[in-house]
C-alpha cells in the first residue's frame, strides 16, 4: 500500500513553511498531512493517507515521498 512519508530534515529546513500550516496538507483530500506545532515538521497520519500523491505537487521543498509501506 502506498503512503506519504515526510523527510523531516528537508521539511524543517524550509523557510517557506516555517511558522505556517503545511502547504501540502491543504490539498490532502483525506486530511492525513498536517503540523502538530507550527515550528515542527509536518506529519502523516498513515491510517488516513490513501497514497494519492496530491501533496507531492504542492510541497515547495519536495519533502514528501510516496512509498510502499
Amino acid at each position: 500500500m502506498l503512503k506519504a512519508v515526510i523527510d523531516f530534515n528537508r521539511c524543517l529546513s524550509s523557510i517557506k513553511c516555517q511558522d505556517k500550516k503545511c502547504l501540502a496538507g491543504k490539498v490532502c483530500p483525506t486530511r492525513a498531512l498536517f503540523k502538530l506545532d507550527l515550528e515542527e515538521p509536518a506529519v502523516v497520519e498513515i491510517n488516513r493517507c490513501n497514497g494519492c500523491g496530491d501533496c507531492l505537487k504542492e510541497c515547495p521543498v519536495k519533502a514528501i515521498l510516496i512509498r510502499e509501506l
